[in-house]
């Protein structure tokens, strides 16, 4: 007993230690922030997601820059699959060429990385690559976008090909067990709306079934308060937000694409108890959505997670653009706001310019003193959306 305290204590000051050093290292992390012109920060972002390309070697984007060891992570499959529409819709808006550009040679990684059953995985610390039925589902998203922008049949023969996998080993209760991190978990509705989106594309009714399936056993997890058991990857019972997000992103999407009711409510449900949360909790002891909530939507957390922070912003603009309830875009935008004030925009170090931290603080208990790529990208859909709550998170 006295070991594992002493292993304790040790790592605690070791976590101090670290913390120290990155501040002294990044002063800028201590200084305050108001939001400047949104047009900065979403120029700001795409230009650290661009480095985070550029610095891959491989047109992947890295999946974070650790403040800590002031060193990049691996290029991601999964994430720089959901990235791909982000280049596109930016291109689109900006009318610069270069990130549809960009978006392409994404698009090329990800056909040359595609496995031989049609997965996707990530690299591991022995450099073998690790099948994931998530990463899969995320990198279709990608590759459905550019067959949409392109027309190029490449793209779809691909996704047909990762839809095939994943059906290949879906169970019989429509949930995913093998190839994932934690066994099955509901943020696997976004794989179940990468699905829908082959079906639109196909009209093959096999992956309309097999993403109903799934839809179906996510419904099954939630609980009368709108709590989803089956959703975290550390703490059973105190999800991320960013985890939470995901599943209602999922379910919202796949209601549109179902015409579902009973599948936007089930995300609505969900939405509204955090919303309730952030106007009724926020003020008492901390300003943000807390990192996670517990069975009960309470939470004693003292950072937020940003990530999940900028999805939840897209969930609840896509809400209000759906029922037209005021309440919904007003937290979003308060929400944005707080995000873009964690944003550091004048920086000699161009590894933390412009990016979006796991936690803010930010040695908050999700990816603490990291620049992550998810978190940028999620951050520059919301702003995109915010401007224009009709648009396609496709592209």
């Amino acid at each position: 007993m006295k070991s594992v305290f002493l292993r304790k204590i040790a790592s605690k000051m070791h976590q101090v230690k670290s913390s120290l050093l990155v501040y002294l290292n990044f002063p800028e992390l201590r200084s305050t922030r108001k939001a400047s012109n949104e047009e900065i920060h979403l120029k700001a972002a795409m230009a650290w997601l661009c480095l985070a390309q550029d610095e891959s070697k491989c047109d992947g984007i890295l999946s974070l820059y650790n403040l800590d060891k002031k060193s990049w992570g691996k290029p991601y499959r999964e994430t720089t699959g959901y990235i791909i529409p982000t280049f596109i819709n930016y291109s689109k808006k900006s009318g610069i060429k270069e990130f549809e550009e960009r978006a392409l040679r994404m698009g090329e990684w990800e056909l040359k990385e595609q496995l031989n059953d049609g997965s996707y995985g990530e690299e591991t610390i022995s450099g073998q690559i690790r099948k994931k039925v998530f990463n899969t589902g995320q990198v279709m998203l990608g590759l459905c976008s550019l067959y949409d922008h392109t027309g190029e049949e490449k793209y779809l023969k691909a996704v047909i090909k990762s839809a095939e996998w994943l059906l290949s080993i879906q169970e019989n209760n429509g949930s995913w067990q093998q190839f994932t991190t934690a066994g099955a978990r509901t943020y696997h509705s976004r794989v179940a709306w990468s699905l829908l989106e082959v079906y639109k594309r196909t009209g093959n009714k096999k992956y309309k079934e097999a993403a109903e399936k799934n839809i179906e056993w996510v419904l099954a997890q939630q609980n009368e308060n709108g709590w989803f058991e089956n959703t975290s990857l550390s703490n059973p019972s105190k999800p991320w937000t960013h985890l939470i997000a995901y599943t209602i992103q999922g379910l919202i999407e796949s209601a549109s694409l179902l015409e579902s009711d009973k599948i936007f409510q089930s995300a609505y449900k969900t939405s509204l108890k955090i919303l309730r949360y952030y106007e009724n909790e926020k003020n008492n002891n901390f300003d943000y959505l807390p990192g996670t909530f517990d069975k009960k939507w309470q939470s004693k957390d003292d950072y937020t997670c940003l990530t999940g922070d900028a999805q939840i912003a897209i969930t609840w603009l896509k809400i209000w653009n759906i029922t037209n309830e005021e309440h919904f875009r007003s937290r979003a935008l308060c929400i944005i706001d707080q995000i873009k004030e964690t944003q550091i925009i004048n920086s000699s170090h161009p590894e933390i310019t412009g990016g979006i931290a796991g936690s803010y603080p930010f040695g908050g208990e999700y990816a603490s003193f990291t620049m992550l790529n998810w978190a940028t990208k999620f951050f520059i859909d919301a702003l995109l959306l915010k401007n224009n709550p009709e648009f396609s998170l496709l592209g």
